[in-house]
């Protein structure tokens, strides 16, 4: 158990730092020939990150009681958001990325077929979703197990 207590936290960061890593790069590496980033792009890693943060500050301690009191509802709805958010996120990088790999987005300046170095970032909204919800997966992992194992 001892070797859980320092792996899990510190993957959760890694993972945190490799969705966004993945992220900008794709930003740094894409042609000037593609077509222009847009804010909504930014919106997965947002919304992910925010889960992230919304799981860091959730009542872990009202979660694992046995009674059924307003704290625990209050914490149980968090949760509920929580994963919400995870799984929004998770949807939106996977519609951006279809909208990115449309054929109408390839296609434009006279009609022509685009450079398609642009696609990476499509691919990589869906790996920074998926890094950061396996991000926020661990930290809840690990907090409710510390958590339970206080409690009993």
């Amino acid at each position: 158990m001892m070797v859980m207590d320092g792996v899990l936290p510190f993957s959760a960061g890694g993972l945190l730092v490799a969705g966004w890593f993945i992220f900008f790069d794709a930003l740094v590496t894409r042609r000037a020939a593609a077509p222009p980033i847009e804010i909504t792009h930014y919106a997965p890693g947002f919304i992910g990150t925010m889960a992230l943060l919304m799981a860091m500050v959730a009542p872990y301690r009202a979660l694992v009681r046995d009674d059924i009191t307003p704290a625990k509802r209050c914490g149980r709805l968090w949760m509920f958001g929580t994963m919400l958010a995870v799984l929004s996120s998770l949807y939106s990088a996977g519609g951006l990325a279809v909208l990115i790999h449309s054929p109408e987005n390839l296609r434009f300046g006279g009609g022509r077929v685009a450079d398609k170095s642009h696609r990476w970032l499509g691919s990589a909204l869906v790996g920074q979703a998926t890094c950061l919800a396996a991000s926020t997966s661990l930290w809840v992992l690990r907090r409710l197990q510390v958590t339970s194992e206080r409690a009993w």
